[in-house]
């Protein structure tokens, strides 16, 4: 699913330059659930924003579901983006003047898929987070968990090989982070998706992964298996 390759990634140029990833190397298969812990700084977003296409690596070689991401050009990565990673924010970025139901359509309407199917796709993804009943709420009327359901919603709406969870229950009490990771572990256990979750809570980490990639200083120092 996975497969990096000696990956650096600089920001800025000479003699200024910072290394937020350094001769990376990493293989995930498909299907398989890892997190990738460390303190801020360390290099684990930066990680999180090339898995997903929001960002190319400097040098190196990232190949995800067969497609080296380096090589595609700006419309190729836009579709990647689109159709095979899902993702999930600490901080929800729901759209405030949107309802629940549109927020999660969003990714549909992109993609150009018609009204009356969008309908259908939106429910089953708003049932799936248990959150059927609060479709035509704003964010402002939804709890802060209800929230991340909602963008949970989003991420797997157009059906992702690929889900990144980047500090999902950051902004979360424990009780919640508990129902909300537990979701997030149920939904990528039915669709078989694979799992990058981006965590600081190291026993978090352990709780719901099979491996854990541990950043420190732009590098991956240990990889732990369960």
């Amino acid at each position: 699913m996975i497969q990096a390759e000696q990956i650096f990634k600089y920001f800025g140029n000479e003699p200024s330059r910072v290394t937020a990833v350094e001769d990376l190397n990493l293989t995930v298969e498909a299907g398989a659930k890892i997190s990738i812990v460390g303190r801020s700084g360390s290099g684990k977003t930066t990680l999180l924003n090339l898995l997903s296409g929001l960002d190319r690596p400097t040098s190196g070689r990232l190949v995800i579901e067969g497609r080296e991401l380096s090589r595609l050009n700006q419309n190729e990565m836009a579709d990647y983006r689109l159709r095979c990673v899902g993702v999930v924010f600490q901080s929800f970025q729901l759209i405030p003047q949107r309802t629940a139901a549109q927020n999660v359509e969003l990714p549909l309407i992109i993609r150009g898929m018609p009204a009356n199917k969008r309908v259908r796709i939106v429910a089953d993804a708003l049932l799936r987070v248990g959150l059927e009943h609060r479709a035509s709420h704003f964010p402002y009327a939804l709890s802060g968990g209800e929230q991340q359901r909602v963008a949970i919603a989003r991420a797997i709406v157009k059906r992702p090989s690929l889900l990144l969870a980047d500090e999902p229950t950051g902004n979360l009490d424990s009780q919640t982070t508990t129902e909300i990771m537990q979701l997030i572990m149920q939904i990528a256990e039915e669709s078989n998706l694979t799992l990058v979750l981006v965590s600081h809570d190291h026993e978090l980490a352990v709780k719901y992964s099979e491996r854990i990639v541990t950043m420190c200083d732009g590098r991956m120092s240990e990889v732990i298996a369960k």
